[in-house]
């Protein structure tokens, strides 16, 4: 029974005269119902905190998370700058070794000449 209804009930048993003890009885059982309510939301409430800080707590490691995956992305970003730098040094180093090579043989070549 919710309360309007316990209420409802006492007071039936009122109009119609019933033993005090019946009506005793009754308000116990409402009364009753009353406290299992009201610890009823006593408990939802701190489960409730219970799961904003389960929230709160998740949403930093997330943030912290997000953190490390930007960092990372950045690192690798670096890394990929520097490999290409390298590559275009390499490829530099290449042609021109490869030109003085082409030179010599040329040289070479008008030496025989």
């Amino acid at each position: 029974m919710n309360l309007i209804e316990h209420l409802e009930y006492v007071i039936g048993l009122v109009d119609r005269s019933a033993a005090n003890a019946e009506i005793k009885g009754a308000l116990v059982a409402m009364h009753q119902e009353v406290e299992g309510q009201e610890r009823a939301t006593k408990d939802q409430g701190a489960l409730n905190k219970k799961h904003a800080d389960q929230i709160a707590a998740l949403q930093n490691e997330l943030s912290a998370v997000q953190q490390a995956k930007t960092e990372v992305e950045r690192k690798l970003e670096e890394m990929k700058t520097q490999q290409t730098a390298v590559k275009k040094k390499e490829l530099d180093d290449v042609m021109k070794s490869f030109s003085e090579e082409r030179k010599r043989e040329i040289q070479r070549r008008e030496l025989k000449y």
